[in-house]
């Protein structure tokens, strides 16, 4: 009989070996559906903001990606929510080889006049070819309180 020569004897350790068949089962099933390249990006507030001298409001933010693939992966950002936001420092993506993880620190600029003061709500989206499904990225970005977006008639400036 087969479950003889498989050990098991008894009822305990039939019911062990079928949780560590169900185990390894759900962790082949895990590795084989996760993303090839990892993509995180947080916002670094330690400055909420910055001006630039053409009048442009920039929020940075940071860029951790890590292929963990067995190909090269290009990875490429773009934005929305915000049509008149742009990124700035990663215009052109960034190439990762397999197994290689990379820090990068880029800004998301938009005009002071085309944005609302205070805080905004934009989309970071992810596109990384060959093959993977883009990610959305939902984010914030900060002007200053005195933006020159026009006022609603009949409301006043505090």
């Amino acid at each position: 009989s087969l479950h003889r020569r498989l050990g098991l004897r008894d009822g305990k350790r039939a019911a062990v070996f079928l949780l560590l068949m169900v185990y390894a089962s759900a962790l082949a099933i895990a590795i084989h559906l996760r993303q090839p390249v990892l993509v995180q990006i947080m916002p670094n507030r330690i400055v909420l903001y910055t001006m630039g001298t053409d009048g442009l409001v920039h929020n940075r933010f940071r860029l951790s990606a890590s292929n963990r693939g067995h190909t090269e992966s290009t990875l490429t950002l773009s934005l929305a929510g915000m049509p008149a936001a742009r990124i700035v420092g990663m215009e052109n993506g960034v190439t990762l080889k397999p197994e290689e993880s990379v820090q990068r620190e880029f800004d998301v600029a938009a005009p002071a006049t085309g944005i609302a003061p205070g805080l905004n709500h934009l989309r970071i989206l992810t596109h990384v070819v060959p093959e993977q499904k883009d990610d959305v990225l939902e984010e914030t970005f900060i002007a200053p309180m005195d933006s020159a977006l026009p006022l609603h008639a009949g409301a006043r400036k505090p």
